[in-house]
Parts: C-alpha cells; sequence; structure tokens
C-alpha cells in the first residue's frame, strides 16, 4: 500500500507529525521532509533554500555533537519549517507577485549596501524585460536567451551594479527566469 505524500507546507503535515510518539521519530521525519522541500525547491529560489541547507547541515552537525537537546532541534526545525511557509508572504509584503520574490531575494543579497528601494525597483524592471522577451519555447530559443541576457545585463549596468558582477548576475538571473518564467500564460 502506497501512502501519498504529505507537502511539508500544509497543515496535514502538522496532523502527522501530532501522530508520531516519539521526539526522535518526530526530528526524523521533519528533517526527511525538510531536505525533500529544499531538494525540490532549490532552483525556484537559490537564495532562500541555500541557507536554510545550510542552516540544516549546521543543526544536524550540532545534534551530533549533542549541543542540542532534541527538543532544541525539533523547535529549530519547526522554525525551518516556518520560514519556509512564510516566504510567499514575505514577497507580497513586499509588493512581489511570487515568481518575481526570488529575484529580489537574490538580488537584495548580491547587492549589498544598495538601497532596498533600489533593489525592489530593480527586480520589477528585470521581471518587466523577463516577461517582455519570452515568447512560447523560449528556453530552446538561443537567440532570445542571448537578447534577455544583454538587456538584464544592460539594466545591471544602468543601476550601478559593480562591473565584476555584472555577468554571473545576469546568469543567475536568467536561470531564475528559466525556472519561473518558463511557460506562458494565455
Amino acid at each position: 500500500m502506497l501512502v501519498e505524500p504529505i507537502d511539508i507546507l500544509s497543515t496535514r503535515f502538522d496532523d502527522k507529525l501530532d501522530e508520531i510518539e516519539t521526539p526522535e521519530a518526530k526530528a526524523a521525519e521533519m528533517e526527511h521532509a525538510i531536505k525533500h522541500e529544499i531538494r525540490v525547491k532549490l532552483d525556484e529560489n537559490p537564495v532562500l533554500y541555500t541557507s536554510l541547507k545550510e542552516r540544516l547541515e549546521e543543526l544536524i552537525a550540532r545534534r551530533k555533537e549533542r549541543q542540542l537537546t532534541i527538543e532544541e532541534l525539533l523547535e529549530e526545525y519547526r522554525d525551518v519549517m516556518e520560514k519556509m511557509r512564510t516566504n510567499a508572504e514575505e514577497g507580497a509584503a513586499h509588493g512581489f507577485e511570487p515568481e518575481q520574490y526570488p529575484f529580489y531575494q537574490m538580488l537584495a543579497s548580491e547587492l549589498e549596501g544598495f538601497e532596498d528601494d533600489n533593489v525592489k525597483e530593480l527586480t520589477h524592471i528585470i521581471t518587466e524585460i523577463i516577461e517582455e522577451n519570452r515568447v512560447i519555447d523560449w528556453t530552446f530559443k538561443d537567440d532570445v536567451k542571448r537578447e534577455m541576457r544583454k538587456r538584464i545585463k544592460r539594466q545591471l549596468r544602468a543601476s550601478n551594479c559593480p562591473s565584476k558582477q555584472v555577468e554571473s548576475l545576469a546568469r543567475q538571473l536568467m536561470e531564475l527566469a528559466e525556472v519561473h518564467y518558463k511557460q506562458i500564460a494565455y
């Protein structure tokens, strides 16, 4: 008999955890679910999920070294899960659509020292460039991707992005674009 997987972000997952009796089994279930969620969503939001992956690895190491009690570990895992759950709400609070927020997080992490309003504006401009340039199957069309990347780099330079970061940042933004803007809605 196969059991349907339960999304870690749903309240059903909390119900499933409540059914588990021992704290160690709860921690194992949470760890497995968090690892799975990170693996699945890493490409969608590399900034968030890379930081959560690093945090999870640190928690596992601290538990192995007996620096955390099982109760402390469970609380830390709940914090990680809560961060995953509230990410979309944070994006909306900043004025972003769900597909835009990972761009903002990437730009904010790469362009330290930039005013938040400038990063928000740059995010909107870059996602607009992507939306304007995408066509059916654009991810398979090198000429479309080349033009999109060129316009993104031009915008990064116009926004005073350090020249040594332009190429790398444009590449990362294009990778995000291929994940979030691959499909065209009709």
